[in-house]
């Protein structure tokens, strides 16, 4: 796993305590929050660090540190509030690293030891991770050697068979996006990929702000001259030595109701476009395993946007999930006759000196 794919991975799990994390993933990830984290709180304090070295060298300040001090504190506020969601993604990803290597994941408490605490918790997110599955999950790095198939290692079931009404992500274009997702409005079913949505999102906003530009370009125009109306009066005061006379705002509502054929239109073709948007947002979600309920954490202030942005930049899962089918993958369903066969220890039941001496003459020739 790269440093992209790791962080995205990362960013979009901040409350998944379970499951496993490969090294990749969690070094990867504590690599991009660290530079992240270092580049914010040095560009925060850069300034205040400055006033202190002038004040060292007894250099008089250019503005007064009081002042400086209470911005910096007010935006290191905001900083934090923002850090508190990746500081939960570094944390759970954390756990899922000491679950890697079947330890659990209160083994980050030990970081409160002095001294020793930290260099214990750093020996054990280096320690490489188990093989095969252990008690926290199936491994990230694929089955074991010799774990499919083997004795006792339990039958393979068959997928449940999937709904073929569901809809799975293809490659798409700009023009192939656009009609696909117009004519599934109420679509709120399956997966969507990357291309579809994105290609979709970009149509729509640009034909949005253009269409809002005709729209209130008559509006703007008015408003541009009522100020320049102020703008004259102004100088022709400045011109007299006279007071300025009031420039009355503009009555827009003329303007407006000239045009309101073009908006009433606007109004009623953005109903269905609106929709488009809101269920191929759900497909998107649903590509990435996530719930469409995901979408209304873009309600929550300033973090939700950004998080809600996070999830619909993430890869999509290439084979089947509980959604709906892959992208690039002809799926078939999973038998048990499919996995591979490991041979049987021929020696496996034998537990007596007959049954052994039966064994050898069954293997000799002629036999």
């Amino acid at each position: 796993m790269g440093p992209i794919d790791a962080t995205f991975r990362c960013l979009a799990r901040p409350l998944t305590w379970s499951g496993r994390a490969a090294p990749s993933e969690y070094w990867w990830f504590t690599l991009v929050y660290t530079l992240v984290g270092t580049a914010v709180w040095l560009g925060l304090l850069w300034p205040v660090l400055e006033l202190v070295w002038l004040d060292a060298q007894g250099l008089p300040r250019p503005v007064p540190i009081e002042g400086l001090l209470q911005e910096r504190l007010q935006m290191m506020g905001w900083a934090a509030v923002l850090g508190l969601w990746p500081s939960l993604c570094h944390l759970a990803v954390m756990v899922r690293r000491l679950h890697d290597t079947d330890r659990s994941g209160w083994w980050y408490w030990i970081t409160l030891l002095p001294l020793v605490g930290p260099l214990i918790l750093l020996v054990l997110l280096i320690l490489p991770g188990d093989p095969g599955q252990n008690d926290y999950g199936k491994s990230p790095y694929g089955p074991a050697p010799g774990e499919v198939g083997r004795p006792g290692a339990g039958v393979a079931r068959d997928l449940p068979p999937l709904d073929p009404g569901l809809r799975a992500p293809v490659p798409m274009g700009p023009v192939q996006a656009t009609v696909s997702c117009l004519l599934a409005p109420l679509t709120f079913r399956g997966r969507a990929g990357p291309g579809e949505f994105w290609w979709f999102m970009l149509v729509v906003t640009t034909a949005s702000v253009a269409a809002t530009t005709v729209l209130a370009w008559p509006v703007l125009t008015a408003i541009d001259a009522w100020e320049a109306a102020m703008l004259a009066e102004q100088q022709r005061a400045y011109e007299t030595f006279t007071a300025a006379q009031p420039v009355p705002f503009p009555d827009l509502r003329p303007v407006v109701m000239a045009n309101w054929i073009g908006w009433a239109a606007y109004a009623i073709v953005g109903i269905p476009v609106s929709l488009s948007c809101i269920a191929v947002t759900i497909r998107r979600l649903h590509d990435t395993d996530h719930s469409g309920w995901w979408q209304l954490i873009g309600l929550v202030p300033l973090i939700g946007p950004v998080f809600l942005l996070v999830l619909l930049a993430a890869p999509g899962q290439i084979h089947r999930n509980r959604y709906g089918r892959g992208t690039g993958v002809r799926e078939a369903p999973v038998r048990g006759s499919d996995l591979p066969v490991v041979p049987r220890d021929p020696l496996a039941g034998v537990t007596t000196p007959e049954a052994l001496r039966a064994l050898r003459q069954s293997r000799m020739p002629g036999n």
